[in-house]
Parts: structure tokens; C-alpha cells; sequence
């Protein structure tokens, strides 16, 4: 059996770094580093370039991860995921914080979004380096950055992105969801990555891809309460309280001195629509327009 085994998702996006400094320390491209910290910590690990619509349902491993390939990791990552897993063997999921680093600095619809698109990270202190959230629905990691038990892995049918009415999702917050119900989800600060945004990235289509997705996988864990439940949970988002929408969609954007300006209002408008219409879709579990 391997110890553990990687898939490296491709991204449409790529970028030419193959490396990037954060404060004092570099990071590597995830494609160049994994196999170098392989070696140097004497882990068997296997890395494989794979589609997410292709990444195998069952695997060997003790362990299974999902990269994207744009993702950049500290020279002691496999180290801190194999600690991490022999000290809590009954984790299904481990995980931890995703920042973003870009180089598209003139754009002020960059600027706007820089520190929320695709970030993922949960407040902690220096005191909680490490926390269950296995309970805490609203959050669950993404999939890139994701461990998984081999054994539960595989008893779950393995990982499959979501077939959405729009097309393959990357994400799949109910596979993370049912993972929790065999053991827990660990997040740790150990485990942080940083997602590299190409300047290609940041045109609206793309943009908007990723908050239809934010939607869809809330409505898809909505879609498994009850008909009494999810009546209580649309009405309490979208008409008792309006805000709770807002801080998972892009009311974010708006400051003082931009919400005249046309172009920002009708990419505001894109954005909040995606997400809602994600959110109806995933929820009623077909397309609605």
C-alpha cells in the first residue's frame, strides 16, 4: 500500500512561476515540489497529472490529496500531512488555509475581489493551530488542499465532481459532508497553500463560474434537509435576513467611491445572480433558466 497518493488537477490558467516568496518564506509549485519532499522525507507518494473528471474513485493509499496544479506549497508540507494524520487517525479529511497571490495589480475589479476570490481560511490563534470544524457546514474546505482516508475514501465510492445543470464542478461539498459522518475534518494552519491567479483569470466568465459553484454547493447540502427544513433556510437567507446572503456573495464589493461607477454595479449584479441561481439549482437539483 502507498503512503500516499496525489492527484494534481490541470488548470486551464496556467502560470510560468515556479516560485513565490511569502514574507520569509518560498514556496514551490506544488508539480515541482511534491516529488523533491518525497525524497528528502523518504514518503511514498505518488503524483498524478489527472483531470477532475477523471481522478480514480478508489485508490492504495492510506492517504489521497486533490492539488490544482497552480497551487504553491511550503518545502514541509507532505511532512506537516503525514504528522498531522499519524496524530489523529481518525480524521477523514484534513485540510487547511488557501491564500491567493496575483500579479495583476492595475485592475481595480482585482483589487476589489483579491481577498476573497477562491480564498479559503478559518480565524484561529496561535493557541488553535489545529481545529475540528466537522460540525461547521459553512466551513468546509474546497476540494484543492483536501486528504483523505484512503479506507474511507474508498468505501465512499471516491471523490466525483459535480455534474451541475452548467457543467462539471469542481467542488463537491456534500462528498466533504458525508466524509464527515465517518470521522472528523481537521484543519490546520500547517497545511496552508497559496493559489496562484493568472491574469486570464480574472475575466467575468471565470469569475462568475466560481460564485455559480459557491451557490450550487450551498443549495446541494440545503437539498438533503428536509421539505420544512429548506423552507426555514430559504426564507431566513433571502427574506428574513438578506445579509446572511450577502457575506457569501459579492455585497463585498461595493465602497464608497465605486458604486456609481456603471461597469462595477453590472459585474456586482453577474456575480450575485451566478451565485443565486447556483444556489436554486443545486438546491432543486435542475436548471431553472
Amino acid at each position: 500500500m502507498k503512503q500516499i497518493e496525489i492527484f494534481v488537477i490541470p488548470n486551464k490558467h496556467t502560470v510560468k512561476e515556479n516560485s513565490i516568496r511569502q514574507k520569509d518564506t518560498v514556496l514551490e509549485s506544488c508539480t515541482d515540489s511534491l516529488q523533491k519532499q518525497a525524497t528528502q522525507f523518504g514518503i511514498d507518494v505518488i503524483v498524478n497529472l489527472v483531470d477532475i473528471e477523471n481522478i480514480p474513485t478508489t485508490s492504495d493509499a492510506s492517504l489521497v490529496g486533490i492539488l490544482d496544479e497552480n497551487m504553491f506549497i511550503r518545502n514541509d508540507y507532505l511532512a506537516a500531512v503525514v504528522s498531522i494524520n499519524n496524530l489523529h487517525r481518525d480524521a477523514t479529511v484534513l485540510c487547511g488555509p488557501i491564500c491567493t497571490r496575483h500579479k495583476n495589480n492595475s485592475d481595480w475589479f482585482t483589487k476589489a475581489i483579491e481577498e476573497n476570490y477562491k480564498n479559503y481560511n478559518i480565524p484561529v490563534t496561535e493557541e488553535m493551530l489545529l481545529i475540528d470544524i466537522s460540525d461547521e457546514e459553512h466551513n468546509f474546505p474546497p476540494i484543492n488542499g483536501c486528504f483523505f482516508s484512503g479506507v474511507v475514501y474508498n468505501d465512499m465510492g471516491g471523490y466525483t465532481p459535480v455534474a451541475s445543470p452548467r457543467g462539471y464542478l469542481r467542488n463537491n461539498k456534500h462528498f466533504i459532508k458525508m466524509m464527515s459522518t465517518k470521522g472528523r475534518i481537521i484543519h490546520s494552519s500547517s497545511l496552508k497553500s497559496i493559489y496562484f491567479i493568472s491574469e486570464a483569470e480574472f475575466d467575468v466568465e471565470s469569475i462568475s463560474e466560481y460564485y455559480y459553484d459557491l451557490g450550487y454547493q450551498d443549495g446541494i447540502l440545503i437539498s438533503y434537509k428536509t421539505d420544512k427544513e429548506r423552507l426555514a433556510e430559504t426564507w431566513h437567507r433571502f427574506i428574513e435576513s438578506p445579509e446572511m446572503f450577502d457575506n457569501t456573495s459579492p455585497r463585498w464589493l461595493l465602497s464608497d467611491n465605486e458604486e456609481t461607477n456603471y461597469s462595477y454595479a453590472e459585474k456586482l449584479v453577474l456575480l450575485k445572480c451566478k451565485y443565486q441561481v447556483g444556489f436554486f439549482e443545486g438546491m432543486l437539483g435542475r436548471k431553472i433558466i
